[in-house]
């Protein structure tokens, strides 16, 4: 008898390791791969130099209100990563970029919807919307509010304020000037890379999840 609950504990557990292993592996082959058709564009004549002596192209030449704007094909997104146990890479479809350029003034702003989370798995999608995570039933946006924008080492940086799970915090979010499309002279491209702590900005710790989010972005902006 003793000898069969041993085989049937070992079974169990077996049973349960490849179960185990069998999810990680599915949530690994199920995630959000990025969509955007980036566009070719013209060399800027104007170049930055920051203060590392990087050349960047330059944003001094733009003038007005470029806003993101929906089209069949994707030209905007943002897209994050999380490592862990269930690393996880996802999107947002609905968020809306507008950066307000002028002599005296340079406002990046961005709103994203957080219920329109989207991994490539439905059910972890619906996860990532709950309480332990973004709970979107609360906070039904997320933004962010730029109050500067200087040059970097190696980009510009527009620094301001993020409103994330009802806190209002600081964030630098760094971006480089890519050029204007070759297609369609009203249209500017811009993109950038950073890392953002959930926790430090409001989200709670959740097992098997890194704290450590590395959201990267690209936008083809309009000029309105």
């Amino acid at each position: 008898m003793k000898r069969k609950l041993i085989i049937a504990a070992i079974v169990a557990f077996a049973v349960g390791l490849v179960g185990y292993f069998g999810f990680q592996w599915y949530l690994s082959t199920h995630k959000a791969e990025s969509e955007v058709v980036k566009l070719e564009t013209k060399e800027p004549a104007i170049k930055d130099k920051t203060e590392s002596g990087v050349t960047i192209n330059s944003i001094n030449e733009l003038s007005g209100t470029y806003t993101s704007e929906s089209t069949e094909k994707v030209s905007s997104e943002i897209l994050f990563k999380i490592g862990g146990a269930t690393a996880t890479q996802g999107t947002f479809k609905k968020f809306e970029v507008s950066f307000e350029i002028s002599d005296s003034m340079k406002n990046l702003n961005v709103v994203i919807d957080p219920a329109s989370i989207y991994t490539a798995e439905s059910m972890r999608d619906e996860h990532l919307r709950g309480d332990e995570f973004f709970n979107v039933k609360k906070f039904s946006n997320i933004t962010f509010n730029s109050s500067n924008i200087v040059k970097g080492d190696t980009s510009y940086l527009a620094k301001g304020s993020i409103e994330f799970m009802g806190l209002k915090s600081d964030l630098t979010v760094p971006f480089t000037y890519e050029g204007q499309s070759s297609e369609d002279d009203q249209v500017e491209i811009f993109q950038g890379k950073f890392d953002f702590d959930r926790i430090k900005y409001g989200m709670q710790e959740a097992s098997g999840a890194e704290n450590k989010v590395t959201v990267s972005f690209y936008t083809a902006l309009r000029k309105k």
